[in-house]
């Protein structure tokens, strides 16, 4: 091979390398962007949520990326949620000083050792995402929830506004079952989409709440994540 040759074979590679390199990291944006405003003036903006892969028995682990509404500082922490029971199973918060850089640049935190060794010992497969639909839009599964107002209690004497909901599986206008129930904000309760297991037939059902909470922060967004079996 020609010194020529040899030349525009290395170039080749420090052009293209690094795009491949990325290519093989991937994660699952879910489009999400939840504000809370007050007098036309925002004062919460809600997390966003990436996908990071699913385990054959049904766990999914993912990322939340958000700015804490008293602080407004931004943090970023992974989740594993079994998607059987609901439960978190593992968390994981990083590094409050780089937390900004992930939202823009997802993958990297798939870089990261720490989160290598929490994606590994639960089994999580990186490469399967599975698809994320939104709800917004005809898809094969439909969810609905039923909503009726409630109180909770801040304290003895202080009770705050709220709705009790519960999130409901139809398979066309068939009610199959309730598949999650809690509390959520008075204002508006909004089911975004699901992400469906690429390993079995399950989906995660991903539910955006405006609460109210208690003490100085009033309003806060914040999402929930329920597991249906669709067989």
């Amino acid at each position: 091979m020609s010194y020529t040759n040899r030349f525009l074979g290395l170039l080749l590679a420090a052009i293209f390398l690094p795009s491949l390199i990325s290519a093989q990291c991937e994660t699952l944006s879910i489009p999400y962007s939840s504000s809370v405003k007050e007098g036309g003036k925002l004062v919460y903006q809600g997390p966003q949520i990436f996908g990071l892969g699913w385990e054959e028995n049904g766990a999914m682990a993912f990322m939340v990326h958000g700015v804490h509404q008293s602080t407004q500082t931004q943090y970023s922490l992974i989740l594993v949620q079994d998607m059987v029971t609901d439960n978190k199973i593992e968390m994981l918060y990083l590094d409050k000083d780089v937390d900004a850089s992930y939202i823009h640049d997802p993958c990297s935190v798939m870089e990261r050792s720490d989160v290598k060794e929490k994606l590994k010992k639960h089994k999580i497969q990186s490469s399967e995402l599975g698809v994320f639909h939104a709800t917004r839009m005809y898809t094969p599964y439909q969810f609905k929830l039923v909503v009726e107002p409630t109180r909770f209690a801040c304290s003895a004497g202080e009770k705050v506004d709220a709705s009790k909901y519960a999130l409901n599986f139809y398979r066309g206008e068939e009610f199959i079952k309730t598949i999650g129930s809690d509390v959520g904000g008075e204002e508006h309760l909004n089911i975004l989409g699901y992400i469906s297991s690429p390993l079995e037939d399950r989906l995660a059902v991903i539910v955006e709440t405006q609460m109210t909470a208690c003490g100085k922060d009033k309003t806060f967004a914040d999402i929930a994540i329920y597991g249906c079996k669709v067989n």
